[in-house]
Parts: C-alpha cells; structure tokens; sequence
C-alpha cells in the first residue's frame, strides 16, 4: 500500500494507490505426491509415464494455496510428460523432454516451454499482468508449437 501527497503549483492532493502482490511462478524438479495423487483438472499435454514424486508430503501445495500469488509451479523430474493440470487453483506443468542427451522417445520431438506474462496498459504505463500463457515449441522443421493454454487470468 502506497500513501502519500503530491505537490503541484501550491495545491496539494491526496493520491491513494494499492498494488497488490504479482502472480508468482514456481519452478522446482522433483514433483510433489499430490501431482500423482491428483485429481489434477483441465489438462493439457500428455501423460506419458508415472508421477515419480517425493514421498513425504511437504505442505507445499497448502502453503502455496494459502499465499493465494502462486499461479503456476513448473516441475521436471518424469522426462516424459509434459502436462499442464490444476490442483486446487493452481497449475502444475511437466517440462517434457527438450535435452538430447538420455531422456526421450523414438520419433518424438523435443520440446520447449515458452511461458508469457502479458502485461497490462494504463496510461503512458505498464500497469501489472494480465495473463500468464504457455505453450510448448517442438523441435521440428517448422518449430511447431502445441499446448496453448492460460494459466491465469487477471479477473
């Protein structure tokens, strides 16, 4: 919260701004188990093999549900998949496979992450985001890309 007074030609105003915390992303490698224990909503991508998680339930999910600024958490661990699913209000997205070196199958290209905080405009100003969008880039002749989707959108 910002307060304070504006002095212009002698006249004073009082101006009152609120800004409140910027959506959050999380990035970490080894899933949490409510990644496998699910239920995970509205996903998109593919699940191509099993959640290999933690063992011990951490309190992260609840923690980051609690701060309420944590949109998405983006996690690596299982080479293959690379969904995007909700749990609780939050989106939990696989990394895929982009590396050449171990991880991946036969006839399937590798994939990239592209992750776009959209700014919002004020007057003669950026003014907060507006949306977080993702997709992936697949490494192929045309650099297709698949898996559109928001993951949060200013309400």
């Amino acid at each position: 919260m910002f307060q304070g007074q504006k002095q212009d030609n002698g006249q004073s105003a009082s101006i009152s701004l609120t800004w409140s915390s910027p959506p959050a992303l999380a990035f970490f490698h080894i899933p949490i188990p409510e990644v496998r224990q699910g239920p995970m909503r509205e996903i998109v991508g593919q699940y191509q093999e099993y959640v290999a998680c933690s063992s011990v339930y951490s309190g992260v999910l609840r923690t980051f549900a609690s701060m309420g600024d944590v949109k998405a958490v983006f996690i690596g661990h299982d080479h293959h998949n690379d969904f995007c699913g909700k749990l609780d209000s939050i989106c939990f997205c696989y990394s895929g496979g982009i590396g050449y070196h171990g991880y991946g199958k036969a006839g399937r290209p590798r994939r990239a992450w592209v992750i776009l905080a959209e700014l919002g405009k004020g007057v003669k100003a950026w003014i907060g985001v507006d949306r977080i969008k993702t997709w992936k880039r697949l490494n192929d002749k045309k650099l297709s890309m698949i898996d559109e989707q928001v993951l949060w959108e200013q309400s």
